[in-house]
């Protein structure tokens, strides 16, 4: 697969259908060690087979990781995980080709959170002018 932002429509639109039927859009509290907690966008993928996740890999970035076995006759799972700013442009990518309405929620929630926090804390990779997703979300 190519990277994200060379790759065909059809890829990405595999890729989102990948992450529409196995994947998981959330906020999660983060809590450093006397600091203030704060949300933190987090895209995932498990599944027993690795080659999509490689190729989520290869087109996104994020990691790939082997989740320990609750029984030994189980087969091993692997998950790709992708955070912060990476997992909201990613999200914004995703969001046009997505169908379910649960996961395109989960999606806009991302998206608004980050579109909600002051400009210094884009790093010029998710900007405010980039709401085509809010407005095909309105529509909907």
């Amino acid at each position: 697969m190519a990277k994200w932002s060379t790759m065909k429509e059809t890829e990405l639109a595999f890729l989102t259908g990948l992450f529409e039927g196995e994947g998981c859009a959330s906020l999660c509290w983060v809590r450093p060690k006397g600091e203030k907690p704060y949300k933190q966008p987090r895209l995932d993928v498990a599944m027993t087979d690795i080659e999509p996740l490689q190729a989520l890999q290869a087109t996104f970035g994020g990691s790939i990781t082997l989740r320990k076995r609750q029984q030994a006759h189980w087969k091993p799972i692997y998950r790709w995980g992708l955070q912060c700013l990476k997992a909201a442009t990613v999200a914004m990518r995703l969001f046009p080709y997505m169908k379910s309405r649960r996961r395109k929620q989960a999606l806009l929630d991302i998206l608004s959170h980050y579109l909600s926090m002051p400009d210094d804390k884009f790093k010029g990779a998710l900007k405010r002018s980039d709401t085509h997703w809010r407005n095909k979300a309105c529509h909907e």
